[in-house]
């Protein structure tokens, strides 16, 4: 009889297996298909312009923005330039860049993405003149990150509770056996 009994629950272990497979294999369309309209956050810069009074001009873009909502350029701290994006999640503006200020700047662009989420993305601009105004030297560097976690999170509690219930029908027919 034991032999049964484990050989019974292996089987119970393996279509448990197979269920959770099956499950994850299901819900990567989902996955695939909210990642595919994601468009990374990104800040493009023109060329700088001398402006008036020593300032410098420099025309930004930023996309991966939800449509219409805010955006705000920042550089060394302060506010240089804001937007709003259109329809397609872009926006751009000319940010004014500081009198003084030459070198590396780094010019941060911070938006409202169209998963509810704050983005940030970033470039570095040479202003002529020399030296560095950018303290941590500045950085190009890629967003990574998904802004859909959520479907990860519901397929991972799906899968969770499907093996609970597995496990608490193994338990509640062994303890049958042993009744019987």
């Amino acid at each position: 009889m034991v032999l049964a009994s484990s050989r019974t629950t292996r089987l119970v272990a393996t279509a448990a297996t197979a269920v959770m497979a099956f499950s994850v294999v299901l819900a990567l369309p989902a996955v695939a298909a909210a990642q595919a309209g994601y468009t990374p956050p990104a800040v493009t810069p023109g060329s700088p312009t001398p402006g008036a009074g020593g300032t410098n001009s420099v025309p930004v873009t930023m996309t991966g923005c939800a449509p219409s909502s805010a955006v705000s350029f920042t550089s060394g701290g302060g506010t240089v330039g804001s937007a709003t994006a259109g329809a397609t999640g872009s926006a751009s503006t000319t940010a004014t860049i500081p009198a003084g200020v030459t070198g590396s700047v780094t010019i941060t662009g911070s938006c409202t993405s169209v998963a509810g989420a704050t983005v940030t993305a970033s470039t570095v601009v040479t202003i002529p003149g020399g030296g560095s105004a950018d303290p941590s030297g500045g950085s190009d560097l890629a967003f990574t990150g998904s802004d859909s976690s959520s479907v990860m999170v519901r397929i991972g509690a799906v899968v969770l509770v499907l093996g609970v219930a597995l496990v608490l029908a193994v338990r509640s027919r062994r303890n049958d056996r042993v009744d019987a």
